[in-house]
């Protein structure tokens, strides 16, 4: 079924081909801010031109992806009427890269509502209070992470 597709496509996205498109950049970002002086002018040069030509194009299009299926849904889950573990899966994600990169969630609206939406299930809240965390990301290298409420 359609429905089915989209769960499998969001299911395995959050530890393949998103996930692995935020974790370059996040190697990238640091390896470039943490480089020895002669050499981190041409690792800037590097991870900008990757920026542009991998890892933005890839992540605008899983967005894009995003929001095509929220505006099926109306809004309330990535695969249909429903919570699913490809929501849950995929939040952390999701997380990431609106914390890293919080101009799309101007871009791309309704993957914003979906994130604030899920952050504010009350499993979620009360998994972070379990665990004392206010935040779903792990620190962002000084860009912090989004937290639960926001």
């Amino acid at each position: 079924s359609p429905q089915r597709v989209s769960y499998l496509f969001w299911f395995h996205a959050s530890g393949a081909s998103f996930q692995s498109v935020m974790a370059m950049d996040t190697l990238f970002r640091v390896v470039t801010a943490r480089a020895p002086w002669p050499i981190r002018p041409i690792l800037d040069k590097v991870a900008t031109k990757l920026q542009q030509t991998i890892f933005q194009p890839r992540l605008h299009a899983i967005f894009q992806q995003a929001e095509q299926d929220l505006t099926r849904h109306n809004g309330a889950f990535l695969t249909g009427p429903h919570l699913t573990a490809a929501d849950i899966t995929i939040l952390y994600s999701f997380d990431s890269a609106l914390t890293r990169l919080p101009e799309f969630g101007t871009q791309y609206p309704l993957c914003q509502a979906w994130h604030d939406a899920m952050c504010q299930r009350p499993a979620l809240q009360a998994a972070l209070q379990k665990v004392h965390q206010t935040t779903i990301s792990f620190e962002d290298f000084g860009h912090g992470g989004a937290t639960a409420s926001s």
